[in-house]
């Protein structure tokens, strides 16, 4: 029986947002379970809610035993390390804010942790970041917040923020190249996606539609 590992963050551990209840909820249809029900994969998923490249690095010390187990390792973060405090934005707009992880940091910290994953037997698979819908995104991260203020940090434009996530999917691209990594390249497969929308209302988590396009992905790789 094949196998695989997963690190990475809420993506990862199948988490969407729930329309009617305006709240996340973990799904059955993740792509992680897809793969098992599809491929009949013995499936490790350690992604957690809210994970950056930093908890990452901890998730595989307290694995990377069991990683010669496993056939392959799907890495997937960057979504949350280019995310910002909202609220302290919105609070002080024209004060300097950094990103939970800084781009310069994320780079370094993800390139070790590919190092780290292709020292053991498994085969490393990096998964690019879904684009982000700026809109939604800005409306939800907006919520109960100073709308105005957080804009002006974006120096008035909601695209921004779309622009600063595709800078660390570049890093992750960069890496991947580098190592001549097998990719799951889940930015370009969303941007291509024309039978309708892949996100949910937060602008940002792939709904259920999403994690099947995800998993197909995933299949064409390591079917």
């Amino acid at each position: 029986m094949k196998s695989m590992f997963i690190l990475g963050d809420s993506i990862s551990k199948g988490v969407v947002l729930d329309e009617e209840k305006n709240r996340y909820k973990k799904i059955d249809e993740s792509f992680s379970n897809i793969l098992k029900d599809k491929l009949g994969f013995e499936v490790k998923n350690t992604g957690k809610f809210g994970a950056t490249v930093k908890k990452g690095v901890k998730i595989l010390d307290q694995n990377k035993a069991q990683l010669d187990e496993f056939d392959y390792t799907i890495i997937e973060f960057g979504g949350n390390d280019c995310n910002y405090t909202w609220s302290d934005v919105a609070n002080e707009p024209n004060k300097k804010h950094e990103a939970k992880v800084s781009l310069d940091e994320f780079e370094i910290i993800y390139e070790e942790l590919v190092a780290e994953i292709i020292k053991t037997n498994t085969i490393p698979i990096v998964m690019t970041l879904p684009p982000l819908d700026s809109n939604r995104f800005f409306n939800w991260i907006s919520q109960g917040l100073e709308a105005k203020n957080i804009l002006e940090f974006m120096n008035f434009d909601v695209n921004a923020i779309a622009k600063w996530h595709e800078n660390y999917n570049a890093i992750v691209e960069k890496i991947a190249d580098k190592y001549n990594l097998k990719v799951c390249d889940v930015n370009k497969a969303f941007k291509e996606y024309k039978d309708g929308d892949l996100l949910c209302s937060d602008g940002m988590h792939p709904n259920e539609e999403g994690h099947k396009v995800i998993a197909e992905s995933l299949i064409k790789i390591i079917a």
